[in-house]
C-alpha cells in the first residue's frame, strides 16, 4: 500500500480516562510547497498540472489513495 499525499489517523478511543468510540480522520501527509499570492495557506495535494490530462491523472491518484484509506479504516473499525 503506497499512500503518498493522504493518510488515515485512527485512534481507538478519545483518552484513557474517557472511553469513547474510535476516531478516524483523513489527513494531508505531504503536499507541494508552491506558493501563490492568491492562495495563502493552501496545502496542495497534487503537482502543478498544465493540461487536463495531467489533472485527470492527479485526481485518479488521489481517488486510489482514498480507496486505500477506506480499506485501512474498514479493517481498523471492524476490529471492535
Amino acid at each position: 500500500m503506497t499512500t503518498m499525499n493522504l493518510d488515515l489517523y485512527f485512534k481507538e478511543q478519545a483518552s484513557e480516562h474517557f472511553p469513547a468510540h474510535p476516531v478516524a480522520q483523513i489527513f494531508v501527509k505531504t503536499f507541494t510547497g508552491h506558493t501563490y499570492p492568491d492562495a495563502n495557506g493552501v496545502m496542495f495535494v497534487s503537482a502543478q498540472c498544465i493540461s487536463y490530462s495531467e489533472l485527470d491523472h492527479a485526481v485518479s491518484v488521489l481517488e486510489k489513495e482514498l480507496k486505500e484509506i477506506r480499506a485501512k479504516a474498514k479493517k481498523k473499525f471492524s476490529k471492535k
